[in-house]
């Protein structure tokens, strides 16, 4: 049996209208529409058009759905992208999350510590943090690892897209499960504030969205500054007077962009509204807009999916097998595992143990 739905999610997966996908595999519009509603026959011939137009297996198409992804994230929500693009980036990350399901279910889930917070982002984030287990006036190395290690399912696509960085929200699915979803990028330290703003989100703001968008938006950045850069730090080693070259060592040690870095010292009061003008004037002037250089700042990688994959399919991962039973093909498994962090080292876990009593036809590392 074929299903509908898994059909719609190939077709957005490779970021297709019906009437693109229709002209892929010999259908109009209206019968695609059919064809994802369940409401048209599959015979062999068509199914083999669809396996070609997506890059999928027949076997994905057989395998139920079972993953709602709600779009709660409010920079999410607010971005002005294509639904095209919006439709092709929850597919990706319904598909990530379906793995890590997977993959979860035979080892064990990482128990969530993640707090929720009913007071204001300063106090928010300095509770987060400790919440965390981190130092309340240290530089966060390893947000990411972090995350995980607080039951945060933290989803990285394969793909950069245009407008978007992250999103974040709540899953309800075998109960309440916090996500961060992210797009490749090539810029450490915007990715570092991107999930500290959604983790803002997650911590501060309920899955209900019945508040203003821009005064949450704004929350969740000076959630984001007072947690990656907190306040008795920030003015200790923000002194004036505050230039782009003296806040390079600052975005080396804290992983922070210059311009988070400048809208710090503005929040702070340590510049006035035309120092802090004149310094995203200089910004602008070098084209550090949309990416700056990297000054040493890395870019950190997932690890949950990796770990549990070399926990149950060997380490370096047994690609065909892991193939075979996820139901995807082997190229777009190995896309997805070049986005996270593979072979860590043995002293760095974040999966609990493999549950007992699961047997397979190949050792564990």
């Amino acid at each position: 049996m074929i299903i509908g739905e898994r059909i719609r999610q190939a077709r957005e997966l490779n970021g297709l209208t019906q009437k693109e996908f229709g002209g892929k595999i010999g259908l109009s519009q209206p019968h695609v529409a059919k064809l994802e509603n369940g409401l048209l026959d599959v015979d062999n011939n068509l199914l083999n058009k669809i396996v070609f137009a997506s890059g999928l297996s027949i076997e994905f198409f057989r395998k139920p759905t079972y993953v709602d992804l709600p779009l709660g994230s409010l920079l999410f929500r607010s971005r002005k992208i294509s639904l095209k693009q919006k439709n092709q980036i929850v597919q990706q990350a319904k598909l990530l999350f379906e793995l890590h399901q997977f993959l979860e279910e035979l080892t064990s889930p990482i128990p969530l510590t993640l707090p929720q917070i009913s007071e204001d982002p300063k106090l928010s984030a300095q509770l987060t943090r400790s919440s965390l287990g981190l130092g309340p006036e240290t530089p966060i190395k390893k947000l990411i690892f972090s995350l995980e290690c607080a039951g945060v399912v933290v989803l990285a696509l394969p793909k950069a897209f245009q407008k978007f960085d992250a999103f974040s929200t709540w899953i309800m699915n075998k109960g309440k499960r916090p996500a961060i979803v992210f797009s490749k990028t090539e810029s450490g330290d915007r990715l570092k504030f991107s999930l500290a703003h959604e983790l803002g989100h997650l911590v501060m703001h309920l899955p209900e969205l019945n508040r203003d968008i821009k005064t949450l938006e704004k929350e969740a950045d000076q959630f984001a500054g007072e947690f990656l850069f907190p306040e008795k730090s920030a003015r200790s080693e923000l002194i004036p007077p505050i230039t782009l070259k003296n806040l390079i060592p600052l975005k080396n040690k804290w992983g922070l962009s210059l311009q988070a870095l400048i809208r710090r010292s503005y929040d702070l009061d340590i510049i006035s509204n035309r120092q802090y003008k004149y310094l995203n004037q200089q910004i602008s002037i070098k084209k550090w807009k949309q990416k700056e250089p990297a000054f040493g700042v890395p870019i950190e990688k997932p690890r949950s999916i990796a770990q549990m994959a070399e926990m149950l399919f060997g380490n370096p991962v047994q690609i065909k097998r892991f193939s075979k039973d996820v139901k995807i093909p082997t190229k777009v498994l190995k896309d997805i595992l070049e986005s996270y962090n593979l072979k860590s080292p043995p002293n760095d876990p974040v999966i609990p143990p493999i549950k007992q009593g699961i047997l397979f036809n190949f050792k564990n590392p």
